[in-house]
């Protein structure tokens, strides 16, 4: 009866040292998922990150290009009214001069025929 007393302890001493090998395996395998599973998230999280940082600087730079677009574009209407400026004084005095011209020969035709 001692005899078979002692087997049975020691198959259960066995049974519970491979139930708590098996729990520390559990424990094990479930750390190791629990890891890559943050591992994994920190991961999204900076893929994240960075796409929004990619994001808001393409704003930036589309955001400068339209302000050097409107600057370019201010100073080509700036350029085109100096120019049209410049001929409409251009023409006003070659006016002046064909009008002063003609008073001129006018002049010159009057005094002829005194």
């Amino acid at each position: 009866l001692a005899q078979a007393q002692s087997r049975l302890d020691a198959a259960s001493r066995q049974q519970r040292a491979a139930e708590n090998r098996q729990r520390m395996e559990d424990q094990k395998k479930q750390a190791a998922i629990e890891q890559e599973r943050r591992r994994r998230d920190l991961e999204a999280k900076r893929v994240e990150a960075d796409r929004v940082a990619a994001e808001k600087r393409a704003q930036e730079i589309k955001a400068q290009q339209e302000k050097l677009e409107a600057a370019r574009l201010r100073a080509q209407r700036e350029e085109d009214d100096r120019r049209a400026k410049v001929l409409a004084d251009q023409e006003a005095s070659r006016k002046r001069q064909e009008e002063r011209e003609r008073e001129e020969a006018r002049a010159r035709t009057l005094q002829q025929q005194q």
